[in-house]
């Protein structure tokens, strides 16, 4: 009950996965100031993620890899936000990645093909609500990208898993 008083909400405890659901409009509304707290917060995680790692790639790409799951959903995962991060310009993060024969798309693309495949594989979470999560503008979209890589659709993928124990995405 003091979690419905607070957020004036319902919330359900122990579901199969964990989800906040709020009006598409409430994205259109501004924020006050500079994202500056959610910059340090994503360079605390990065520099978590990192030392957590027992052999760091200390590639400008996999450094870029580790950072984007921590962003993705939160609508700043864009190429500027990620360059601010890391105290570079958009162009420089850009160089640095071109050095490596990569781009910042397709590490995304990479990063939302991995965490796709391990959604449907462990989780009951909706499609749409894969999409959404992943940045898609919908389900169609993510859909077509699913194909692209698998050469199946997510709902195939899933099924052809078997998803034996679902669990949550924490």
């Amino acid at each position: 009950r003091l979690h419905q008083a607070v957020f004036n909400c319902a919330f359900v405890f122990e579901a199969d996965y964990d989800q906040i659901i709020f009006p598409r409009w409430a994205l259109a509304i501004p924020t006050k100031g500079r994202l500056t707290p959610l910059r340090s917060l994503a360079n605390h995680y990065i520099r978590y993620r990192i030392r957590r790692i027992p052999l760091y790639d200390q590639s400008f790409r996999a450094t870029v890899a580790l950072a984007l799951p921590a962003l993705l959903g939160s609508g700043s995962c864009n190429a500027d936000f990620v360059a601010k991060t890391f105290g570079v310009s958009g162009k420089k993060l850009q160089r640095l990645l071109a050095q490596e024969q990569t781009s910042f798309s397709e590490i995304l693309d990479e990063v939302r093909r991995s965490m796709a495949c391990r959604f449907l594989e462990e989780t009951a979470i909706p499609i749409q609500n894969i999409a959404g999560w992943l940045e898609y503008s919908g389900a169609p979209a993510f859909i077509m990208a699913f194909k692209r890589w698998t050469g199946m659709t997510p709902s195939e993928f899933r099924a052809q898993s078997g998803q034996g124990v679902i669990e949550s995405i924490k």
